[in-house]
């Protein structure tokens, strides 16, 4: 009785076997090896191919940190819901997770732009006009500048120009709970889109103290609220480049339509240029959640952006989804000295590591030490990947669908606060770091698309621990500025800092946006 059964299962899996080999399947490549999931020790937050984001930083250790900041990159990436933007679609489902051919806005993609907040007429709900995705209107080029999307420069001021000769823009967003923060934290007087409220703010008993989130939270006067969708503050800070027309590069990125201000151009190329597809290469996640007061600063990047330093090669675990890279964006391996006179092909350097001077538009070089915006720019990581990164990227991996275009991105680093400490009102900077780790003794955390020329020298926190909010005096300059729409080194960025010596500057909880984006 039991050879009867047994036989024709033999029989059939020879046949399977048989069949195989007609088609050229092999079966160790045809069922991928098992990726070990590192996320699985006592209080660590789970990567689930889910919407889900994890509601506490309480294990303090570097798996953790990457472990949940992969779960908010999924959160963050999930198609957002078209009825209720800055919230996932609970309708989507895991199979469906990057699926190039589908056009949904993800749920950052719908946070409003820090621009939208901070102009003069105020955005009360995060609901759009339009559901399916607009195009970006893309001109910033700083991720810290104070222009709105139409700016070319990085935190130091410097551009960033790709392989092809294209600029990398830059996109600033803020979630539902910050907005509604920002809206509604301070009941009296001016909202946090004005200094005046900001400064208020700080000094009331709550003190300017951005979300957490889970119903931890209070207004600047003391009074418990919960914000937003009560998940914590979120920022978000994106590099973006574009892509070739015939669409030949795009199942390798997260994409959208936006157009793409030149550096100096006025409110009306908006309509006049053509919306071109674009591609994410590089994402900043910042958050604030219960046992982080320092917050969480993650950091995402496309894998084809950039070699290590000092070789041709990425320290990268392998994926079975993935194809091979066409090419580095950021980095040619074959340039030459002698015909890269702008650069001397040297990775992260401009000339005496000096602000770069772009080229009149009138004149192919003038001044005589100018750049023009297309030269491109040779960048390479100073720190390679560490191998919990990595083993945290394999195992996510692991979990997306074959044709997902977030088989593309991969974790770079963490900063997250060995020992958090909670800020108090009235609070001025520099604020504490909560022993951010790591720290610059271990590793510098960056990433090449935002900080490509400090790679070697500060992390987040570094500079994030000095934000402020905005002064009165500076509020004109930043409107003038944001009128301007200059970028680069074109811009008077000294004047970002210009304040009165009596004026008090108040600690606006490790976020730039409000110094840089307030205009009154």
């Amino acid at each position: 009785m039991h050879n009867r059964y047994v036989r024709p299962a033999r029989a059939f899996m020879r046949r399977l076997c048989f069949l195989l080999a007609i088609l050229g399947v092999n079966g160790q490549t045809a069922m991928a090896d098992p990726v070990t999931n590192p996320c699985t020790a006592f209080g660590t937050n789970q990567v689930t191919l889910t919407p889900q984001l994890p509601n506490n930083f309480n294990s303090r250790n570097q798996t953790n940190a990457d472990c949940t900041a992969w779960q908010q990159f999924i959160y963050a990436n999930w198609p957002a819901d078209p009825n209720n933007p800055g919230y996932p679609n609970a309708s989507s489902t895991a199979s469906a997770f990057g699926n190039p051919t589908l056009s949904d806005l993800t749920v950052w993609e719908s946070y409003l732009q820090s621009t939208e907040i901070f102009s003069s007429t105020q955005t009360n709900s995060l609901a759009k006009k339009v559901k399916q995705k607009r195009p970006l209107v893309l001109h910033r080029v700083s991720k810290t500048g104070a222009l709105d999307l139409s700016s070319i420069g990085q935190a130091t001021g410097e551009w960033l120009t790709d392989q092809r000769g294209n600029l990398v823009y830059y996109d600033i967003r803020l979630n539902p709970d910050e907005v509604d923060y920002i809206y509604n934290a301070n009941p009296t007087g001016k909202n946090l889109t004005w200094a005046a409220g900001q400064i208020a703010c700080a000094q009331g008993a709550g003190g300017f103290r951005l979300p957490s989130g889970y119903s931890n939270d209070k207004t600047c006067e003391g009074k418990a609220k919960i914000f937003g969708g009560n998940v914590g503050a979120m920022e978000i800070k994106a590099a973006w480049i574009k892509l070739p027309e015939d669409g030949s590069l795009n199942y390798r990125y997260l994409t959208t339509q936006a157009v793409l201000l030149t550096p100096g151009a006025d409110e009306n190329t908006i309509k006049q240029d053509r919306p071109v597809t674009v591609g994410l290469i590089g994402l900043h996640i910042i958050r604030h959640l219960p046992g982080a007061p320092q917050m969480l600063w993650t950091t995402f990047e496309q894998v084809d952006n950039t070699p290590d330093a000092g070789k041709h090669t990425v320290n990268l675990p392998s994926n079975p989804n993935r194809k091979p890279r066409p090419s580095y964006t950021l980095y040619n391996p074959e340039c030459d000295p002698k015909q890269d006179i702008y650069y001397q092909c040297k990775p992260n350097w401009t000339p005496n590591m000096a602000p770069q001077i772009p080229c009149d538009t009138t004149s192919a070089r003038s001044p005589d030490n100018c750049i023009p915006y297309s030269a491109p720019l040779q960048v390479n990581r100073v720190t390679p990947v560490e191998s919990t990164a990595n083993n945290v990227n394999a195992y996510a991996w692991s979990l997306l669908p074959a044709n997902s275009v977030f088989n593309y991105y991969r974790l770079i680093d963490v900063q997250w606060p060995n020992n958090p400490s909670t800020i108090q009102a009235g609070a001025t900077p520099p604020l504490t770091t909560g022993d951010i780790t790591p720290s610059n003794g271990t590793r510098i955390v960056a990433n090449t698309t935002l900080e490509t020329f400090v790679q070697n020298k500060d992390s987040c926190m570094d500079c994030h621990k000095y934000a402020a909010t905005a002064s009165q005096t500076q509020t004109a300059v930043v409107d003038a500025f944001n009128k301007l729409k200059l970028a680069g080194s074109k811009a008077p960025r000294t004047l970002l800092s210009t304040g009165t010596a009596n004026s008090v500057s108040y600690a606006s909880y490790y976020s730039f946006v409000f110094s840089s984006s307030t205009t009154r």
